[in-house]
């Protein structure tokens, strides 16, 4: 049937679209993730590429109004570093660990350098297909890549947490016409929120959040936050020491761990197999910098195993970004092997980390994937403790039912670690005879991750170790802390 009234028509037909338009804009938030950090990397931030860091904001629809929320933009150099205060390197420091402590400049002109060389080559895989335009065209801008320390580039992360996105604002609605409308969605449940990160290009942009949600002391090494107070040996910032949780009310609770312990040994052929044991006071570390911001906190360490005081050239070295957040603690970990360990060592020659707890633990229950929470500690290895899997275990939680205090721990390996089939090996302890020395409190409740050392790949190799600490603990909510890293949210970017 023909409408009788074509204006009448039209006029409903328009009203009909703009509801539909301004229902678009109108979505609420219904992301519900409020344990993840958020990192984008700034390629996917392209049109903001050049914008000075001072003049962005990112903010998110709360209380009915577009509001500064906390985030930072850490700066990365083309070689993959993030780019932190750095203090006062001592030369020793500098020869033993071979740092490469040159300006910015002089690291670029090698760059370029190094690319002119290997152009021709990369032309032609590109020819066969080998390469990709794209790749190489990466290759080339970061050779030639001149960092600005005031602004926002390719290889930037732009930080901050989930919990503080907010609904959807329609563009016409910014305070400032330039900037990027960011959807962060849930994979699991495909939930969504968003935040907008806006560039005022002319102007003041207005205050920026007050929040602080990382805390860093560098006199006494200490991290605050509003879940945990972690407190590292001053001059060995590999051994965190006392770990306080914090309950949502601001209460702290006392310390629950002994302190962090690497226990290695190795059996070098040349010495007929004989055991040579190394614990955390053998690795020497030094602090190269540190940046502390609102969303967290990344102190960069560099760490090295010395044998009767001295540094051999065969010994593995390895430079860790611990990085702090509200919710707990991130080492990404760049380890450079400088041998085949098959060659030169025997059979039972194993190494890792963990934490010993304190007695006050007794009664927590350690779970970990295959193992359902059999392991309880209480200074006395049980059978079932004796008979826990060991092989090829991811994660571990150790948690006290008395007042549901808990503390999570996690290994991901890298690639190469993956593809040469290292078993990460599930190291447990509980036993009140033990010697764990150096301790505070005698005897061992320990829980940590190790590998056979042997099948550790020469070369250099990449592997993340994942903290957290609660105070209201509960199945769901170690799911939501394995989710971080098993499902991360996603992130759109228009």
């Amino acid at each position: 049937m023909k409408s009788r009234n074509p204006i009448g028509t039209l006029c409903l037909a328009l009203i009909i679209l703009a509801l539909a338009t301004s229902a678009a804009h109108a979505e609420d938030k219904t992301l519900t993730r409020t344990l993840d950090p958020v990192i984008v990397s700034g390629e996917k931030l392209k049109p903001l590429w050049n914008a000075k860091t001072e003049s962005l904001r990112l903010m998110a629809l709360q209380g009915g109004k577009l509001v500064p929320i906390p985030f930072q933009i850490d700066k990365i150099d083309p070689d993959g570093n993030y780019i932190i205060a750095m203090g006062t390197v001592p030369k020793d420091v500098i020869e033993e660990v071979d740092l490469d402590d040159r300006p910015e400049s002089e690291k670029r002109a090698e760059r370029i350098e190094d690319f002119e060389k290997r152009r021709e080559k990369y032309r032609k895989r590109v020819a066969k297909g080998e390469l990709s335009n794209e790749a190489f065209e990466a290759l080339r801008t970061a050779a030639y890549h001149t960092e600005q320390l005031d602004a926002l580039d390719y290889n930037d992360e732009l930080v901050f947490m989930a919990r503080d996105a907010g609904g959807r604002v329609a563009k016409e609605k910014w305070p400032t016409p330039e900037g990027l409308e960011l959807t962060l969605k849930d994979p699991l449940t495909n939930a969504t929120g968003w935040v907008y990160l806006l560039y005022w290009k002319a102007g003041l942009p207005p205050l920026g959040s007050d929040a602080d949600y990382v805390k860093y002391e560098p006199n006494g090494d200490i991290v605050e936050t509003s879940m945990m107070k972690l407190d590292f040996v001053d001059d060995k910032p590999l051994i965190m020491e006392r770990i306080f949780p914090r309950r949502a009310n601001g209460d702290q609770l006392p310390n629950i761990v002994d302190r962090f312990k690497m226990r290695i040994k190795i059996k070098p052929t040349p010495l007929f197999c004989m055991s040579l044991n190394f614990d955390e006071s053998n690795i020497e570390a030094f602090t190269v910098g540190y940046k502390d911001g609102p969303v967290r906190v990344i102190r960069r360490n560099i760490f090295w195993l010395k044998i009767a005081g001295i540094k051999l050239p065969f010994v593995p070295q390895a430079q860790v970004y611990y990085t702090f957040y509200e919710t707990g603690l991130t080492g990404p970990a760049e380890v450079q092997n400088p041998f085949d360990p098959t060659l030169l060592l025997c059979k039972g020659s194993v190494g890792g980390g963990g934490m010993d707890f304190l007695k006050s633990m007794n009664g927590a229950r350690v779970t970990t994937e295959a193992n359902p929470g059999t392991a309880v500690f209480d200074g006395h290895m049980s059978e079932a403790e004796e008979n826990l899997v060991r092989d090829n275990q991811r994660w571990a939680s150790i948690v006290r039912e008395a007042d549901k205090t808990a503390f999570l721990i996690r290994i991901v390996q890298g690639e190469r670690l993956r593809k040469a089939g290292v078993n990460n090996q599930l190291f447990y302890y509980d036993d009140i005879d033990m010697d764990m020395e150096p301790e505070s409190e005698p005897g061992a409740r320990y829980a940590g991750f190790g590998v056979n050392i042997l099948q550790v790949p020469k070369g250099t190799f990449k592997l993340w170790f994942h903290m957290y600490v609660t105070a209201d603990y509960s199945d769901e909510k170690r799911a939501e802390y394995l989710n971080i890293v098993d499902y991360p949210v996603v992130v759109d970017v228009e």
